[in-house]
C-alpha cells in the first residue's frame, strides 16, 4: 500500500513540477509526473533490496546461534568469559546430573578461592591504611 502511495505522491509532485518549468507545452506535464512515477519506482526498489538484505543477515545469525546451541557448544556465558581471556572457564554443556554437580562444585571452590583472595587483599589494604593513619595524625 505504501508503494502505490510514494508512487502516486512522486507522479504529483513530477507532474506540478513540469507544469511550473513548462508552461506553454501542457502535453508535457504527464511526462513530468511519469519521470516522477519512475523515481517513486526505483525509490521503493532500493529500499526493498536494504530491507531483504538486512532480513536476510538477520535470520542467517539466527540460523547459526541455533545450529551451535544443537551441536551442544559451550554455554554463552562460559563463551563470553573464553573471550575475554579467563582460561579458567572451558568445556561444553553439562550432559547428565553427574556432570553438572561436578561443574557446579567447580564454581563453588572457585567463588571460594577468589572471595578469601578478595578478603585478604581488603583486610592487609585496611592495615595499611590504619597504620598510614596512626602514623600521619598520631592516633591510637
Amino acid at each position: 500500500m505504501h508503494v502505490v502511495g510514494v508512487m502516486f505522491t512522486c507522479y504529483l509532485v513530477g507532474h506540478f513540477a513540469a507544469s511550473a518549468l513548462i508552461k506553454d507545452q501542457p502535453a508535457l506535464h504527464p511526462m513530468g509526473g511519469a519521470v516522477g512515477l519512475i523515481f517513486g519506482m526505483m525509490l521503493e526498489t532500493t529500499l526493498f533490496i536494504i530491507r531483504t538484505t538486512q532480513l536476510e543477515e538477520k535470520q542467517a545469525k539466527q540460523r547459526s546461534k541455533k545450529a551451535a546451541r544443537k551441536q551442544g557448544g559451550p554455554p554463552l556465558s562460559a563463551a563470553r568469559d573464553a573471550s575475554k581471556g579467563n582460561s579458567e572457564v572451558t568445556g561444553s554443556v553439562p550432559k547428565d546430573s553427574e556432570e553438572l554437580d561436578a561443574v557446579r562444585q567447580e564454581l563453588i571452590e572457585l567463588a571460594g578461592r577468589r572471595k578469601e583472595g578478595a578478603d585478604s587483599s581488603a583486610t592487609s589494604g585496611g592495615s595499611v591504611m590504619r597504620r598510614r593513619s596512626v602514623r600521619q595524625y598520631g592516633g591510637d
